[in-house]
């Protein structure tokens, strides 16, 4: 589920810390499935995929201040596309419930993430993110978007 939300960048451009990931999810799926039919670096492969697939959709969770607290997987909302000129943006509201149940909707205090239009959108009309700060200059953003999530931005800004 994790690959199909991204292409994932190509394997020997992974960071020392997704080769890292790679190899403790190796380990992982080695434990949870000890008959698994691939070969040990089929296996690694994958694992490196998936890996490669997860830092391309993670999110910076933010708080009040959107000061960074952590990150996160939230798959519906990875399916966005990015724009430097985005309709949309991500945030994490923090439920003042004080229910220590766990739920979709923020009860107990976990983050989830809303993602709220910035303009009026019309029918049909896609609504797309800012993987990036859109601050930068075009060609710092093009470069940090190819790097990071391997695309060359194509947005009309």
């Amino acid at each position: 589920a994790l690959r199909s939300l991204c292409a994932p960048p190509p394997l020997q451009s992974l960071s020392p810390g997704l080769a890292a990931l790679s190899v403790a999810l190796s380990a992982t799926l080695r434990r949870l499935c000890p008959r698994l039919s691939l070969h040990h670096e089929e296996e690694e492969e994958e694992c490196r995929r998936v890996a490669a697939s997860l830092a391309c959709n993670l999110f910076t969770v933010t708080d009040a201040e959107l000061l960074p607290v952590g990150v996160a997987l939230y798959p519906t909302a990875a399916l966005f596309n990015h724009s430097c000129d985005p309709g949309a943006a991500q945030v994490f509201p923090r439920s003042s419930a004080t229910s220590c149940s766990s739920s979709s909707s923020g009860r107990g205090g976990e983050r989830v993430v809303e993602v709220r239009t910035t303009r009026e959108v019309q029918p049909g009309q896609e609504v797309c993110l800012a993987y990036i700060d859109t601050g930068q200059p075009r060609l710092a953003r093009r470069r940090t978007l190819f790097q990071t999530y391997h695309f060359l931005c194509s947005c009309h800004r």
